[in-house]
């Protein structure tokens, strides 16, 4: 590696660190579930190990025993466990940039595109917002990463295996969603390469192979016979389909899989990709733009993939500057098909889109499309630094002027780092920051409070991480928003909460609840209405404490 190479790719690297710690600057805590995760580690630590019995949000979060022996080890090695939380996963995330980096070098053997790829990774609004979160997810994507950057080139292939087969198990342990995410990811380029080559024999492929049959053996006794509610609960709500039904349809689909690489290797056609000329990828790069914001302004009608969230046409502009460098992918995808291993990013982002429109329609608790995003950003950073070089060379080679080029690209991954984390009113309401008002009364709930406690998720990740309180977290809609406590009484005499079904005793109301009540996160926070607010003034409702910030009630069942 040429020192400019490395200069350059340690800055990068410090951009990431730095922009994945940009919301600790305002917050104490980053993110809407850090609670539970703050209650499992501090499980971990005390106990010494996790159990299963957890009373908090998500049916799978006491599942991931990969990524609370992380955050732990870090706290029983001297780091303070909320510092452990906070920072580890984050910091262990902005190692993705490294790893994309040589995933794209060893495709193009080009510094360049794995230069502008870690950069993309490193300020990208979807994958940025997501993985500054301590949550599993950061750590997962770091590990699927690890993992392709060793699929990809032509390294030994025993040496390869010794290294993939510890991560397959790290990354079952780690984080589900990222598991899938990765069986589906290698699957698909298996599937892909089979159907390009004419010639294709299995031993061509047989590391891939060997590496998804073990990931497979891994991941499915962890997830049916080890974490029960991923196969009773997430499963479950596919609906009509039943639990088992995925898998039986995945081997349906391998053996019609068999029956087309039997049929291709008869034929003689072979894939012959034309090289890019600049006017078409030029024209392909304006078209990319125009899709983009359009589909950007379509949700503005229609609601976001897998939510109930519309977004403002203002809100288009804001993340402008995204859709620019999004749009350069669409130039870069085609040199991917002159490189070694270059139908597998192609592959990836055909599986995770795939995936994607699946869970809009059959399953979005299970496939939850949002959740798709960060995931495809991976094979669409490979493609963007693919399409910055490539539109350089052609527009460029042997002239000045080429500078400008890298001018642009500097300036576009710049403008993404300033919005990589839009306000509170584009996020459709939702505040994920937690700063020390909030924690106030969190503090004083130990002792006093003793029922169950109303209040959004936010808070309820609060008074439940924080405050060893059971909360509601999204099954107390009416309790929150009804306009009387008459129309809330029903509800609250038994609230189906994660610890239980059980009568409300106490509701905690502070600003943020108060101006915008976060239920679930694929739905709009939503501000309480007067009527609302006013219901905790008169009986049954009492006032229990009141900061200035956070109001808990004690509901006097007496007087009802």
């Amino acid at each position: 590696m040429r020192r400019s190479t490395a200069a350059a790719l340690v800055a990068i690297l410090l951009i990431a660190m730095f922009t994945r710690l940009m919301p600790l600057s305002k917050f104490v805590y980053w993110g809407s579930d850090i609670g539970e995760y703050h209650s499992l580690t501090d499980r971990l630590i005390g106990t010494g190990h996790l159990g299963t019995d957890y009373s908090g949000w998500g049916k799978t979060y006491s599942y991931f025993p990969g990524f609370y022996f992380i955050v732990g080890g870090g706290s029983m090695m001297g780091v303070d466990s909320n510092a452990a939380l906070n920072l580890i996963p984050t910091m262990l995330n902005a190692v993705a940039v490294l790893l994309v980096f040589l995933v794209a070098v060893r495709l193009f053997r080009d510094d360049r595109i794995g230069l502008m790829a870690a950069g993309v990774l490193a300020v990208a609004f979807p994958y940025i917002y997501t993985n500054s979160h301590p949550i599993p997810s950061a750590i997962g994507t770091v590990l699927f990463l690890a993992s392709m950057a060793l699929l990809v080139g032509s390294q030994n292939g025993m040496k390869k295996l010794a290294a993939l087969l510890p991560l397959a198990a790290a990354i079952v342990v780690t984080h589900h969603m990222s598991t899938y995410f990765l069986i589906i990811a290698v699957l698909t380029a298996l599937v892909l390469r089979s159907l390009l080559a004419s010639n294709f024999r299995w031993r061509s492929v047989a590391i891939e192979a060997v590496f998804l049959v073990a990931l497979l053996a891994l991941a499915l006794p962890f997830w049916l016979i080890y974490a029960t509610p991923f196969r009773e609960n997430l499963l479950g709500d596919l609906g009509a389909v039943p639990w088992w039904g995925p898998f039986a349809a995945l081997g349906i689909a391998a053996l019609g899989w068999l029956v087309v690489v039997s049929l291709r290797r008869k034929s003689e056609r072979k894939f012959s990709p034309r090289y890019p000329t600049l006017r078409r990828n030029a024209a392909m790069f304006v078209l990319a733009i125009a899709f983009a914001f359009a589909l950007m302004s379509l949700f503005t009608v229609i609601n976001v993939f897998g939510t109930t969230i519309k977004i403002h046409l203002q809100d288009v502009l804001y993340v402008g500057p995204f859709l620019l460098l999004v749009a350069l992918a669409a130039p870069g995808r085609r040199p991917l098909d002159f490189a070694r291993d270059g139908h597998k990013p192609t592959a990836w982002l055909a599986a995770f889109t795939l995936s994607l429109f699946a869970g809009s329609i059959i399953g979005e608790q299970v496939l939850i499309p949002y959740r798709h995003v960060d995931f495809m950003m991976i094979p669409v950073a490979i493609m963007v630094g693919s399409g910055i070089v490539l539109l350089h060379d052609l527009a460029f080679a042997g002239r000045k002027g080429g500078a400008v080029v890298v001018v642009i690209a500097i300036v576009l991954i710049a403008s993404n780092m300033a919005v990589a984390y839009p306000p509170q009113d584009i996020m459709a309401g939702y505040n994920e920051g937690t700063d020390s008002k909030s924690l106030v009364a969190m503090n004083w709930l130990p002792g006093h409070v003793d029922g169950l406690l109303a209040t959004d998720h936010k808070a309820s990740m609060l008074s439940f991480g924080y405050g060893g309180t059971n909360a509601t977290w999204d099954t107390a809609r009416e309790t929150i928003f009804a306009t009387s406590f008459t129309n809330a009484k029903s509800e609250m005499l038994s609230v189906n909460s994660p610890s239980g079904p059980k009568r409300v005793d106490f509701v905690l109301m502070n600003v943020d609840v108060r101006t915008g009540a976060q239920m679930l996160p694929w739905e709009p926070a939503i501000g309480l209405s007067e009527q609302a607010q006013a219901k905790f003034n008169g009986l049954p409702y009492q006032r229990f404490y009141d900061d200035g910030y956070t109001q808990i009630y004690w509901v006097n069942w007496g007087y009802s």
